[in-house]
């Protein structure tokens, strides 16, 4: 069962039935390939929670540049989900990713 919401419902599409399904189908890998980026922006998280957050991924001369889409008080708006190319993972351990600091990203196909 995904969640109810749409945003959520598809941020658990790609992070656990789209694998599951690529597995069934013999497929490898099934899961996408972790890029580590930059942050574009400060990010905070939930402390103890991992958070898969949609963003805007971009390329320059330094390398992966990622940033979050969507306004942080209302981070379920499913108009803002075409904006998306990526999840950005905020670990656990983490409540605030400091502009520059890497972190780890899926890209989205599409």
């Amino acid at each position: 069962m995904v969640p109810g919401e749409p945003v959520g419902a598809f941020v658990a599409f790609e992070a656990f039935v789209k694998p599951a399904i690529l597995q069934l189908m013999g497929a490898e890998p099934v899961l996408p390939e972790t890029y580590v980026a930059k942050a574009a922006m400060g990010m905070t998280s939930t402390p103890g929670v991992l958070e898969l957050r949609r963003g805007l991924a971009t390329e320059n001369a330094a390398g992966l540049v990622v940033s979050l889409v969507g306004a942080a008080h209302a981070p379920l708006l499913v108009s803002e989900l075409p904006q998306a190319n990526a999840l950005v993972f905020l670990d656990p351990d983490t409540d605030f990713v400091a502009a520059g600091d890497e972190v780890d990203i899926w890209l989205l196909d599409g």
